[in-house]
């Protein structure tokens, strides 16, 4: 008897393989309302929106949304991307450490999926807003672009876990050319408004600025500190994107990770001015 795409969805790459429209049967794709004439990158952001929904729905535990995301290679990490399902889980032991070993994750995953996941991928899916999943599948093809090296530019992404420690407690001195080259060739990730708009927050001392964060776990964190609305929704791009239009705006800082993270006590900020110098250089 076949297995259902619902309880196979999560293995091998994923919402990541090459052949999801083909993967998705129509009953499943239907419900998921997925059309015929869906490109290929609008067809992975509903599956996405979906399943990150899914995800959210079983669990509000951070460390479990971490792991349902890595199971169904939802993230757009070119560490996970290319992994099959052993590998990912492998891979956020290796990031994260005590308490994210596979064999404790997979007992915790069995019963995930048995008594919770598995049904809610069979039951009704909402309809996927137009003005969440045009941005979702921007992104998307982009990330696909610079995978396939069909990108306007060659553009190294680093592990989110490896930049965030490389960024972490180089505020002031030290920091510049370094940082900023290390930005642009980073994952960042920030909340994009229900119109599609960046979310930026200002202050009496900093001016306005576009919080951005080395890894979905810091913004997720920071949304709920915030006590963002609900139509504020998480999104990543390549770091260098994200210069590149805060240097175009002309007023906007940045400032990495606000809360801290991988062991910073404070973020990392940098002026519009300091933006546009070293984008200079």
């Amino acid at each position: 008897m076949a297995v259902p795409v619902e309880e196979k969805l999560h293995k091998g790459p994923g919402v990541r393989r090459p052949d999801l429209t083909e993967f998705l049967t129509e009953p499943f794709a239907a419900r998921m309302h997925v059309f015929d004439d869906d490109p290929a990158e609008v067809v992975l952001a509903k599956v996405v929106w979906q399943v990150s929904a899914v995800v959210r729905r079983v669990t509000r535990d951070p460390k479990w949304i971490t792991v349902l995301e890595a199971m169904y290679n939802l993230p757009r990490d070119p560490e996970l991307t290319p992994l099959g399902l052993t590998g990912r889980l492998t891979l956020l032991r290796r990031r994260h450490g005590t308490g994210w070993d596979t064999s404790t994750t997979n007992t915790r995953l069995s019963e995930l999926r048995r008594n919770h996941l598995f049904g809610q991928l069979k039951g009704k899916f909402p309809w996927p807003p137009e003005h969440e999943i045009e941005p979702l599948a921007r992104l998307e093809a982009e990330y696909a672009s610079l995978r396939n090296g069909t990108g306007g530019h060659q553009t190294y992404l680093l592990p989110e876990s490896a930049f965030g420690k490389l960024i972490a407690g180089r505020n002031g001195a030290g920091r510049g050319e370094v940082d900023h080259a290390l930005l642009a060739q980073a994952t960042l990730h920030f909340a994009v408004s229900a119109r599609g708009n960046l979310v930026t927050t200002t202050t009496a001392d900093f001016g306005e600025n576009l919080p951005v964060f080395t890894d979905a776990g810091l913004l997720r964190e920071y949304l709920a500190a915030v006590r963002a609305p609900a139509s504020d929704v998480p999104a990543d791009a390549p770091g260098r994107k994200i210069l590149d239009i805060l240097v175009s705006a002309g007023r906007i800082g940045l400032v990495v990770n606000p809360l801290g993270g991988h062991g910073a006590h404070v973020g990392q900020h940098w002026s519009p001015a300091d933006l546009a110098r070293l984008a200079r250089r």
